[in-house]
């Protein structure tokens, strides 16, 4: 579970924000900022979302988180997105769109797990396994001018008809932001831990999602989950 406090969303409610990236990086090609592999449509992934704390100096380019990169796409992972927070300076986050069938808990080609070990300064990162039907569902989040990574963490792996409503309802409610601004998304719930679902959202730039953050809509939904919410990430 997450040890770190990162910047929380709003004091009282449920949803916490693990990250906000700008031009965050994908592996395209022809890209100034954004590198993508492949920009074709995928079916069905397992998105791989690693929360890594990194040395003071890490670079991007690197020869091992290069390598590391190279060796997911080798294993079918064509799309991945990389970049800093834009809070804590050695926070290191990694999408890598798995394949539906490659299981990435089982995935060591050349070392891989070790070697990705090896990047977090305590050797232990932080990893959640997501699933999509689709991975044109999340793409307009990572794709956006600012990405936000946030997470509502619940008591229960069988939330009630109206609490897995909300849960969903607390995404599409960004479309409806007074001030506009969200770019898109997608949700969806931990395969590694199902008392957590993460949300993938893009925004135009900080301030449209500060806005947003502060209104009365964006409570609506987080406020009926209360009873079933987690307050620590422990």
């Amino acid at each position: 579970m997450l040890t770190t406090r990162f910047r929380t969303v709003i004091k009282s409610r449920v949803a916490r924000t693990i990250m906000f990236l700008s031009h965050i990086s994908r592996t395209r090609p022809r890209s100034i900022h954004l590198r993508r592999f492949s920009s074709e449509p995928m079916s069905a992934i397992v998105s791989q979302l690693f929360n890594l704390k990194v040395e003071p100096g890490f670079s991007l380019q690197s020869a091992a988180f290069t390598r590391l990169r190279m060796i997911a796409r080798l294993g079918g992972a064509n799309e991945q997105y990389y970049g800093f927070d834009k809070g804590p300076s050695d926070r290191l986050c990694w999408i890598i769109q798995w394949p539906k069938h490659v299981n990435p808990a089982n995935f060591n080609v050349d070392g891989f797990r070790e070697s990705v070990n090896a990047l977090d300064v305590n050797k232990a990162p932080q990893s959640w396994l997501v699933p999509f039907d689709s991975a044109d569902l999340p793409r307009p989040g990572l794709t956006a001018p600012l990405t936000e990574f946030a997470c509502v963490h619940v008591s229960t792996s069988t939330p009630s008809k109206e609490d897995a409503k909300s849960l969903h309802q607390t995404f599409a409610d960004c479309y409806d932001a007074p001030d506009g601004g969200f770019v898109g998304g997608y949700r969806g719930t931990a395969l590694n831990d199902d008392k957590m679902h993460w949300y993938y959202l893009g925004w135009v730039d900080r301030e449209h999602h500060t806005k947003y953050a502060q209104s009365e809509l964006f409570a609506v939904e987080l406020d009926k989950l209360k009873p079933i919410w987690m307050m620590e990430l422990d």
